[in-house]
């Protein structure tokens, strides 16, 4: 019984940790979503050749430009002294969203949009978007670590209930009843997988209803079913190996 309840915990932990990953991948998707470079232009003759050349270079998906009511806006919004907008020359702003957001190529898209003629300044929160990837590798690096242990621990518990298995302990007596080896590994690793499959589905199912009952979403759906399926897979995949690889305490 033991055995039972540390292979569900450990599986119940596993899943939990893969819906945490699927919660955090879905921020930061939304933050990787909203970054996006702006560039300044000083003159008006340069725009129109600046937007042509960005457009057509590598790793740039979209360019719009940002109309003069909405930087208007933005300095009120950023500076506290009163001023006379008029005494200002703005310069023209592009929005550029680039098409790969790593770390890297948001870096490297900076300085290649800086070689374009008539451009002055490229700003994208450079700081913060490091901050986002090392917090997500962070996520991914522990979520991976802690899915590999508790992994570990399904397997072991796992092992431990097929070594409790009458047909393991009394494979004598099968054999002595005319039953063979073959037939018993086979109902062995039968009853591997089948409960492999019902400790899964149980593990999914309460995680899926404590989040209905804590959350209340709308749409009363939190992961894909690919994930779902690929867990409850990869659970019965575990109990064929486990079960497969079990040694009779006999030999034929």
């Amino acid at each position: 019984m033991k055995h039972t309840i540390t292979m569900f915990l450990a599986s119940l932990l596993l899943f939990l940790c893969l819906f945490y990953y699927w919660q955090k991948e879905i921020e930061f998707q939304k933050q990787l979503n909203g970054v996006e470079m702006r560039l300044f232009i000083e003159r008006k003759q340069d725009k129109n050749e600046t937007v042509r050349t960005i457009t057509n270079m590598e790793g740039v998906a979209k360019v719009e430009e940002i109309a003069t009511a909405e930087i208007i806006k933005m300095l009120k919004d950023n500076i506290d002294e009163e001023i006379t907008l008029e005494e200002i020359v703005l310069p023209y702003v592009l929005s550029v969203h680039p098409s790969n957001k790593g770390e890297e190529d948001l870096k490297n898209l900076a300085l290649n949009l800086t070689k374009v003629n008539g451009v002055i300044d490229v700003l994208y929160g450079q700081e913060a978007v490091v901050d986002m990837w090392r917090e997500t590798r962070g996520v991914r690096v522990g979520v991976a670590t802690a899915n590999m242990f508790l992994l570990f621990i399904f397997i072991l518990s796992l092992s431990f209930y097929v070594n409790s298995l009458p047909e393991m302990r009394h494979s004598r007596v099968f054999l002595l009843h005319g039953r063979n080896l073959t037939s018993l590994r086979i109902k062995v690793i039968f009853r591997a997988i089948l409960f492999s499959m019902v400790v899964s589905l149980l593990s999914v199912g309460i995680t899926y209803f404590a989040y209905l009952y804590v959350s209340k979403p709308q749409n009363g759906v939190f992961l894909p079913k690919h994930w779902v399926y690929s867990f409850i897979l990869a659970m019965m995949f575990a109990g064929l190996l486990t079960g497969s690889s079990k040694r009779f305490p006999i030999s034929k």
